[in-house]
């Protein structure tokens, strides 16, 4: 939000998560070093949206509902495993396929141009090292670090 625009997103709703295929690695014992690979991930979902713009012309309003679809999410991180903690030491991810559909009682046909424009900017934004997926993945792991490590430890006797 800023002073001059105001939104607001309401009945988010998933209507399909379908988690990656996984597979883990092991790369090396000393230290112990993994890599987790996953593939073919899809989320699909939609949502009501709502924005006002108001600039020294006037003020603009618009409601309507967005779907939107997420293919291929995928990435490879590499993790050290040593004491009781885990260190990311890399992590990519490919972009992945989007769409999205916007309908708005005013404006839908620019809105599909500017989503047309904005699909790569947005696929860009998801993948690479520093993208979305690779923040998540690696919060998992920072997160759910000690948690893995007394399971693993456990396992070791």
């Amino acid at each position: 939000k800023s002073r001059n625009v105001r939104y607001h997103l309401s009945k988010v709703k998933i209507n399909k998560l379908q988690l990656p295929q996984s597979d883990l690695r092991i790369k090396r014992l000393n230290p112990l070093t993994v890599e987790w690979t996953a593939r073919d991930g899809e989320i699909k979902g939609e949502t009501n949206w709502w924005f006002r713009y108001k600039s020294w012309l006037g003020q603009y309003t618009d409601q309507g509902h967005v779907s939107f679809s997420t293919k291929r999410i995928g990435f490879s991180v590499t993790a050290v495993l040593a004491g009781n903690r885990i260190r990311v030491r890399n992590c990519f991810s490919n972009p992945p396929s989007v769409d999205l559909r916007i309908r708005g009682r005013l404006w839908s046909w620019i809105y599909q141009l500017v989503i047309k424009d904005s699909k790569n900017d947005f696929r860009k934004m998801l993948a690479g090292s520093n993208g979305l997926i690779c923040k998540s993945v690696k919060s998992l792991l920072n997160r759910g670090g000690n948690a893995v490590m007394k399971l693993f430890n456990n396992f070791n006797g």
